[in-house]
């Protein structure tokens, strides 16, 4: 939530900032974003993706994931 006030300060709005939650090996990716000054924070926190990252399948499906946003970014 901070990361969008910090860009909405910036008057970047329809930016989505992802993070990812880890407990033990086990991770989900977040997504939030804010569309306008007057509307609330979006943050996605249903039917999230689970990545196990000490399984090599699990790490591998992670990284494909973070390339992707990485070239969406771009």
């Amino acid at each position: 939530v901070s990361g969008l006030e910090f860009l909405a300060a910036l008057g970047l709005y329809e930016v989505p900032i992802f993070g990812v939650v880890i407990t033990g090996s086990r991770g989900v990716l977040l997504m939030g974003w804010k569309c306008t000054p007057q509307t609330l924070n979006f943050i996605i926190d249903r039917n999230l993706a689970s990545f196990d990252i000490k399984e090599p399948l699990g790490a591998f499906h992670f990284a494909v994931i973070v390339n992707r946003i990485y070239r969406q970014a771009q």
